[in-house]
């Protein structure tokens, strides 16, 4: 019933089977597939749950976290009236709320992972950055090329004032441009032979068009060039 944003339905159910439980999956689910979320987050709130200590497993490759909250996950699928929603809800510095990391993984960075530039833009008004990096040393525009879901985004965060260093490598020993090819390639003689090249983006091209590579092949490219 929370999954379809049907709080009528979710009541009645309490009321008939007082002992009956949620669970946060159910709706998170419901943000994720866009039902009527905000109705049924206050109907969680009014029934005593902490909105904002909300949290699932992922089990898809989304990311390397192992969890993500009910804010990341309203910035990782792009809501952005909920998200809206959300910071106006939480009572402390609207600051506390955009900075903070849930297994090592900034509201910010989901909203990148997505490739949503309107949320990226709303949660910078409230006092998020672009320097950040996650857990495991990806910075944004680690996050954006790797995906490939918004050019936009990634000139967004090229043209940016905070001017993130194309030269940070993450944990892997990657920088954004080897992350947006790594997405596509299991040769990582020819990944880092690539990294290593003087003008990498043709050897970049080269890899990802091989027959056995990315489906996404023109995406990955226009990833590439703009790097």
């Amino acid at each position: 019933a929370l999954k379809n944003g049907d709080t009528v339905a979710a009541s009645q159910l309490l009321t008939m089977f007082p002992d009956l439980t949620f669970s946060d999956a159910a709706v998170l689910k419901g943000v994720e597939d866009g039902c009527d979320c905000i109705a049924v987050l206050d109907w969680c709130a009014q029934n005593g749950r902490n909105i904002f200590g909300m949290c699932r497993s992922l089990t898809d490759d989304t990311c390397t976290s192992s969890c993500i909250s009910l804010f990341g996950t309203a910035c990782l699928n792009g809501r952005l009236v909920l998200v809206q929603h959300l910071i106006d809800a939480w009572s402390g510095p609207k600051s506390q709320l955009v900075d903070s990391k849930y297994f090592g993984i900034a509201p910010v960075s989901w909203a990148c992972i997505g490739g949503h530039l309107n949320v990226v833009q709303l949660l910078l008004q409230y006092g998020a950055s672009l320097t950040v990096v996650d857990a495991y040393e990806n910075t944004l525009l680690h996050l954006a090329a790797a995906r490939g879901k918004s050019l936009e985004l990634i000139d967004y965060l090229l043209r940016s004032e905070c001017r993130i260093p194309l030269e940070h490598i993450n944990y892997l020993g990657r920088t954004a441009l080897l992350e947006c090819v790594s997405r596509s390639s299991c040769d990582s003689q020819e990944l880092h032979k690539c990294e290593r090249t003087p003008g990498r983006n043709p050897a970049c091209k080269r890899i990802l068009l091989a027959p056995h590579k990315c489906p996404n092949t023109s995406s990955c490219i226009k990833v590439v060039e703009k790097l």
